[in-house]
């Protein structure tokens, strides 16, 4: 998602994650405690890096 050159704003709105979301559960994935817990680990990982990113 962030690899696509948004912007952080349009990065962090909702939709992007909606969407995402989607498009996961779209290509089959199962959710399951353990899936969900190391998704949401791997959505708060670029979160955060992307915040990181954009500190001056």
């Amino acid at each position: 998602m962030y690899e696509k050159g948004m912007s952080p704003k349009q990065a962090l709105g909702n939709w992007a994650l909606d969407a995402e979301i989607k498009q996961v559960l779209a290509n089959g994935w199962k959710a399951s405690s353990e899936s969900i817990n190391s998704y949401v680990g791997s959505i708060m990982d670029r979160l955060n890096n992307l915040i990181g990113q954009t500190r001056v």
